[in-house]
């Protein structure tokens, strides 16, 4: 079994593996594999990470830790064009790399390094676990006619995996069969509010902040944020990720109000949650999978106790009203948005007492430890259970 010392944070699989875990990006600008990798490690198991370095600036191999990353794959960066292009590559390249390799599970995120893990084990069987962050089928970016043979491949995928982790229930759709295989391990982080000081902590007396972080773009909602924030000239706004739009580009540099930090660690990124009032997550409802959003920023509020707003249009809507731990806004509405930052800013007390009752959620069931252990339990599973049936 899982033993797990608290004090000492010493944690122990029950069976060692020899873990490969696949991903098409570095491993370390996004949070989801970096958690995932650590956390396999953490159990005493022995991890290569295989992955496709973006901006072609890392090392081809190197140790980090008790971690092995191998880069396969360079270059084509994120968000354009040429990836339609990159994507058969990266997937012809690690269909040949894993060819050859030994280990006792793969871990692969998404389909294009699902499908090519798929492929490569028809000859030898090792247990697969297909982590299911996007689905490509539902993407907007996806031209209609292609989707439903994608969703098909797809599908085929899940049925030849072992186990599959989600991070929502509702992204366990209902034409999956064989729900026995699914896991569902929430976009959790880890808990840094101890780490904080209180007087960072204390909204009181200070301007009216709003946060959005990650990928930010046009249709996570940024345009309707950044024309709020020139309609509302005391609302402070900060922004940290990416910016891939030009348009966009410019209108954070035309916008006073805004503080604009870039990219910047994980970890830092946690600590700006404690400079905001009210976390801003919204996704353009005119697409599948962002209705379906599961985003790591609603944890990341609950952790910092502080309120989450999300648009009216999305699956998540009723828990985030169930559970009252933040607010609910129309999409596309700029005058709504406007109403809404307001009656926020004007009713400090409500915000802080939905951003309570986030971090209560937050310490019951929605900590990274908690999804740690889900885990764990999985692989311990695999380890020592025989295969589902693949039919």
């Amino acid at each position: 079994m899982i033993s797990n010392n608290e004090s000492k944070e010493i944690y122990y699989s029950r069976v060692p593996l020899d873990i490969l875990v696949v991903g098409s990006s570095g491993g370390t600008e996004q949070a989801h594999f970096g958690k995932y990798i650590s956390s396999l490690a953490k159990a005493g198991h022995k991890i290569t990470f295989v992955g496709w370095d973006r901006y072609d600036k890392l090392p081809k191999s190197y140790q980090q830790g008790k971690i092995l990353r191998r880069m396969i794959f360079h270059g084509w960066g994120y968000g354009n064009k040429l990836l339609m292009f990159a994507l058969p590559l990266w997937c012809i390249r690690l269909f040949s790399h894993l060819l050859f390799q030994k280990s006792d599970i793969i871990i692969a995120f998404n389909l294009d390094c699902m499908f090519p893990a798929i492929l490569s084990g028809f000859f030898r069987h090792i247990p697969l676990v297909y982590v299911i962050l996007d689905t490509y089928s539902l993407r907007p970016t996806i031209p209609q006619f292609m989707r439903d043979p994608i969703r098909r491949v797809d599908n085929w995928v899940m049925k030849k995996s072992d186990r599959i982790i989600v991070p929502d229930e509702n992204r366990i759709l209902d034409e999956y069969k064989q729900k026995e295989k699914f896991t569902v391990i929430y976009n959790c982080c880890t808990d840094i509010s101890d780490t904080i000081p209180k007087e960072r902590k204390n909204r009181a007396g200070k301007p009216f902040t709003i946060l959005t972080n990650g990928r930010l773009m046009k249709n996570r909602g940024l345009k309707l944020l950044l024309s709020a924030a020139q309609m509302l000239p005391d609302m402070h706004v900060i922004l940290a990720g990416d910016i891939f739009e030009r348009d966009i580009q410019e209108l954070v540099n035309s916008t006073p109000n805004v503080k604009f930090f870039g990219k910047v660690p994980l970890f830092d990124a946690y600590q700006l949650y404690f400079d905001a009032d009210v976390i801003f997550t919204f996704y353009d409802p005119s697409s599948d999978i962002n209705r379906l959003a599961a985003s790591n920023k609603w944890s990341d509020a609950m952790m910092a106790s502080r309120p989450i707003l999300i648009n009216s249009e999305l699956a998540k809507a009723d828990w985030i009203r169930k559970t009252d731990v933040g607010y609910l806004c129309p999409y596309g509405d700029v005058a709504a948005l406007v109403k809404c930052l307001t009656y926020i800013r004007d009713n400090p007390e409500e915000a802080r007492y939905k951003g309570e009752n986030g971090r209560k959620l937050f310490i019951k069931g929605y900590k990274w430890k908690q999804m740690e252990h889900r885990l764990w339990k999985l692989i311990d599973q695999l380890a020592i259970e025989p295969p589902m049936a693949k039919i």
